[in-house]
C-alpha cells in the first residue's frame, strides 16, 4: 500500500490553529490554510474549447464563468454565463452556449514559456509568458460581487505590442449577433430569438484603461493596462446592452478587488479542514474553489460541465441530467456549509413540475410528477423527441424506462432539510416532495401475498426496460415518504396523508441479493438486470449513497452486504460513479486506509483545474474528495454525529464548522490518536446525538463556556437551545 505509507509518513505534521479552542472569527485561519495551495498550469490547454469538460484554468463567481485557453501569443478568455441557454425543447437544440471571448494578442511572445498560477484563497489567476527579452503578466479575476472580468496586464523587458479584441461565437446555432461602440466602450450581444421556447440573450461590454488606444497599443515596462468586461443577460435586464455598458463605465477596480477578496475570505471560513496530507488537502480546496466559482445563481445552476461552456451543442445537451449528473456536484456542499452554492440545485426541478404532472397523467395515469432523463432551466426539455433505442416507446419524453428521476431529485433536498431545518426552504420544496410521494402512491402495486409494495416496469439503468424493484427506486421511495412526513409535520400541513406514507415505508419491498465470487452482494433488481454486464456505473451501491438506506446505524446484515458489494465492485475510479462510490464505502465502514489510498490515486488522476483526466464529465467530480473527507471526519447521517468514526487514528486531523444533521456546526481535532475536543454550535435547538469519542469514559460538558456536568455512555444525548455552543471533552 504505497499511498498508505505516504499517509503514515506525514501524520506527524503540525496543524494550523490551537488544539484547545475553536476560534470564533476564523477567517484568517481558513485563508491561511487554503493559501498554501495553488493550481499550477505549465502547458497550454489541449481540450479548450471543447464540447465536454475543459482542461483550462477556471475562473468564476457562481454565474459568470471564464476559462483561459489559446497560445503564448494569443490568450483567449472564454466567456459564459449560467443563464445563457438556447431554450428549445427538442433533443440537440436546447443547451447552454458560450457568450464570446476576450483575446489578448502578444505577437512577440510566440512559442514563449508559459505558466499559470491560481491562488485559490483569493481566487486570483496569473498568466506569465516570457522569452529572453520580454515577460508579460496577465492577472485576472471574475469579481465575486459583480458580473465582471478584470484583467491587469504588466510587462518587464522590451516594449511590446499588445492587442485586445472581443468576439462572439456562432458556430452551432443560428443566433443573432449585435455589436457597437459607445463612449469608448465596445459591446457585443448574442441572441436566440427564433424557433425557441423562450428568447434569450447575453451582452458583454469592454473598457480598456491605461492604453493609448483601445484595441492595439505599445506596452512599456512598468506600465499597466486594465481591461474590464461586464456581462448581463436578458434574465437580468430588459436592456442588457445598456446595463453592461453602464456597469463597465462606473466600475471601480479597487472596490471590486476589495469586495472580491472579502467574499472569498468569508467563503473559506464557512468550514475548513486541516489535514497532514497536502495532496488530499489541496484537492479538497480545489474542488470547493471550482464549485464556488460556478454555482450561486439561484435560478440557474451549472450544467454538466459547469459554467465553462466553450462550444455550442455540448455533449448530453450540457443539461441537468436527472439520473445522477445534476445532483452529484452538490453532495459535498451541505456538510461543507456552502448552502448558497447548493441552493441553485432545486430551481430546474421546481420549474419542471407542471410538465412532470402532465407526463405522469398522460403517460402513466398517475398523480404526481414523472420526469425524463434530463432537462434545462425554465422547464426546457432537452431530451424531448429523443428516439435512441426506445423499445417502441412513442412518448415525446426521453425516460429510458426509469421511474425514479424525480425521486433522485430529493437526495439533496433531504440533506438541505436535515442539515439546516430551514422552514422557509421546506415551504418552497414541500410541493415537489408531495408530488413525488403522490406519484409513488399511485404507481406502486400492492403484492397481497407478499404484504409489500412493488415497483413494476421500472429501470435500474437507462433502457433496462421492464425491471421489477430496481434498487434505486426501493431506496428513494421510503426516503421520499420520510421526508414528506417530516417536512409536512414541521409546516403543520398534510397530516392526513401520513398513515399512507408510513404504510409505504413499512411495507416497501426489500433489496434483492445475489451471489458473486462466492459472496452475497446486492442485486440491481428483483426481476430484470442483476448486474451490468460491463459493471458500468455504480448504481449497485447508490442505495447506500446517495440513497442513504444503509449506514453505520443499519443492521449487521445490511452492513455485511454493503461491505461485500463495495469489495466486489471496486469502482473507485469510475467515470460516472466515483462521487457516490467513495462516500458509500465510508457509510458502511470500509477500511479507511484503503479509502484514502484510493482517494490519493483519484487525486493524482486530476488535471490541474481539478477535473478528472480522460473523463468527459465536469463538475460532478468536485464533490468526490470534500464529501468523502467530511464523511470520514464527521459523519452525521440519520441524526447521529460520529466524529472521526471513519478516520485512521494514526493520522492527525482537524475540522472546523462541518455542518451536521440537526442544524449543527461541529468542530473537532484528532491528535496523537486522541480526540481533543468536540464543539457543537446549535442553530435550531434540536436534540443532539453524538457517538462518545472517548469510549468507556465520562464526558465533561461546557455550555456557552460554563461547566454543565458530565455525561456517559456509548452514545451521548444532548438537549440544545438555539444559538448554544456546547463543548465536549474527556472528563479528567
Amino acid at each position: 500500500m504505497k499511498h498508505g505509507l505516504i499517509i503514515m509518513a506525514v501524520s506527524c505534521l503540525s496543524l494550523v490553529g490551537k488544539a484547545d479552542s475553536v476560534t470564533q472569527d476564523s477567517n484568517s485561519d481558513a485563508v491561511r490554510v487554503v493559501s498554501k495551495h495553488k493550481a499550477a498550469f505549465t502547458a497550454f490547454p489541449k481540450n479548450t474549447p471543447s464540447q465536454v469538460s475543459v482542461d483550462a484554468p477556471l475562473l468564476g463567481n457562481g454565474d459568470v464563468g471564464v476559462c483561459i485557453g489559446g497560445k503564448s501569443d494569443n490568450h483567449i478568455f472564454w466567456l459564459a454565463k449560467n443563464d445563457f441557454w438556447r431554450l428549445k425543447s427538442h433533443i440537440g437544440y436546447g443547451a447552454p452556449s458560450p457568450v464570446g471571448t476576450i483575446q489578448v494578442g502578444i505577437p512577440a511572445l510566440k512559442n514563449a514559456k508559459y505558466h499559470v498560477e491560481q491562488d485559490l484563497s483569493q481566487a486570483m489567476t496569473e498568466v506569465r509568458v516570457e522569452n529572453s527579452k520580454t515577460r508579460v503578466e496577465i492577472e485576472s479575476f471574475v469579481a465575486a460581487t459583480s458580473n465582471m472580468l478584470v484583467l491587469k496586464i504588466r510587462l518587464e523587458g522590451e516594449p511590446t505590442s499588445i492587442s485586445i479584441s472581443s468576439d462572439t461565437r456562432n458556430s452551432g446555432y443560428n443566433s443573432k449577433i449585435d455589436a457597437g461602440v459607445e463612449g469608448g466602450i465596445t459591446w457585443k450581444q448574442r441572441r436566440f430569438s427564433g424557433d425557441v421556447d423562450l428568447p434569450t440573450s447575453c451582452a458583454f461590454a469592454m473598457r480598456v484603461d491605461g492604453a493609448q488606444q483601445q484595441e492595439q497599443f505599445l506596452l512599456a515596462p512598468g506600465k499597466e493596462v486594465t481591461v474590464l468586461v461586464g456581462l448581463k443577460s436578458s434574465f437580468e435586464s430588459e436592456n442588457s446592452v445598456a446595463e453592461c455598458i453602464r456597469m463597465v463605465a462606473e466600475a471601480d477596480v479597487f472596490d471590486l478587488l476589495q469586495q472580491h477578496r472579502a467574499w472569498w475570505s468569508d467563503y473559506w471560513s464557512k468550514s475548513y479542514v486541516q489535514l497532514p496530507d497536502a495532496e488530499l488537502e489541496k484537492m479538497y480546496y480545489l474542488s470547493l474553489y471550482v464549485t464556488g466559482s460556478c454555482s450561486r445563481n439561484p435560478e440557474f445552476p451549472p450544467g454538466i460541465f459547469g459554467t465553462w461552456i466553450t462550444k455550442d451543442k455540448p455533449r448530453w445537451n450540457g443539461d441537468y441530467h436527472l439520473n445522477y449528473n445534476h445532483f452529484a456536484p452538490f453532495y459535498a456542499l451541505y456538510s461543507a456549509n456552502r448552502i448558497e452554492q447548493a441552493d441553485p440545485h432545486h430551481a430546474p426541478l421546481l420549474d419542471f413540475m407542471e410538465k412532470g404532472k402532465r407526463y405522469a397523467k398522460e403517460e402513466l395515469g398517475c398523480r404526481g410528477i414523472y420526469y425524463p432523463v434530463g432537462c434545462g432551466p425554465k422547464a426546457c426539455e432537452t431530451g424531448r423527441y429523443g428516439t435512441y433505442d426506445q423499445k417502441g416507446d412513442s412518448s415525446p419524453g426521453l425516460f429510458c424506462g426509469q421511474k425514479s428521476n424525480a425521486s433522485y431529485g430529493l437526495v439533496n433536498t433531504v440533506n438541505r432539510w436535515h442539515y439546516t431545518y430551514d422552514v422557509e426552504f421546506a415551504k418552497k420544496l414541500y410541493p415537489y416532495v408531495r408530488e413525488v410521494a403522490s406519484f409513488w402512491e399511485d404507481y406502486l402495486t400492492w403484492d397481497q401475498a407478499g404484504n409489500r409494495y412493488v415497483s413494476e416496469d421500472d429501470a435500474c439503468h437507462e433502457r433496462s426496460w421492464g425491471d421489477v424493484n430496481p434498487i434505486l427506486s426501493l431506496a428513494f421511495i421510503p426516503m421520499c415518504m420520510e421526508l414528506a412526513i417530516d417536512m409536512s409535520s414541521a409546516l403543520g400541513i398534510g397530516s392526513g396523508r401520513h398513515e399512507k406514507w408510513q404504510h409505504i415505508i413499512d411495507h416497501i419491498s426489500e433489496f434483492s441479493t445475489q451471489i458473486q465470487d462466492g459472496k452475497e452482494i446486492y442485486r440491481l433488481t428483483e426481476k430484470g438486470m442483476a448486474l451490468h454486464h460491463k459493471m458500468r456505473n455504480t448504481v449497485l451501491i447508490q442505495h447506500i449513497y446517495p440513497g442513504g438506506r444503509v449506514h453505520l446505524g443499519s443492521s449487521p446484515e445490511q452492513l455485511r452486504l454493503g461491505l461485500n458489494t463495495i469489495d466486489f465492485l471496486k469502482r473507485w475510479h469510475d467515470k460516472n460513479g466515483s462521487n457516490s462510490f467513495f462516500p458509500a464505502a465510508v457509510r458502511v465502514g470500509y477500511d479507511p486506509n484503503v479509502i484514502l489510498e484510493e482517494l490519493h490515486t483519484y487525486c493524482r488522476n486530476a488535471q490541474p483545474n481539478g477535473f478528472e483526466k480522460d473523463n468527459p464529465h465536469g463538475i460532478e467530480n468536485c464533490s468526490t474528495v470534500p464529501n468523502t473527507i467530511n464523511e470520514m471526519l464527521c459523519m452525521s447521517h440519520a441524526g447521529v454525529i460520529r466524529p472521526f468514526v471513519a478516520w485512521p487514528r494514526s493520522m492527525d486531523a482537524r475540522f472546523t464548522r462541518i455542518r451536521a444533521w440537526g442544524a449543527f456546526l461541529v468542530s473537532s481535532e484528532l491528535k496523537e490518536g486522541q480526540v481533543r475536543f468536540v464543539e457543537i454550535e446549535s442553530e435550531k435547538g434540536k436534540e443532539c446525538r453524538v457517538v462518545n469519542p472517548w469510549p468507556g469514559k465520562e464526558v465533561a460538558v461546557l455550555r456557552n463556556g460554563v461547566a454543565a456536568g458530565r455525561v456517559s455512555g456509548a452514545e451521548i444525548l444532548l438537549q440544545t437551545k438555539p444559538g448554544e455552543r456546547i463543548r465536549l471533552s474527556a472528563a479528567q
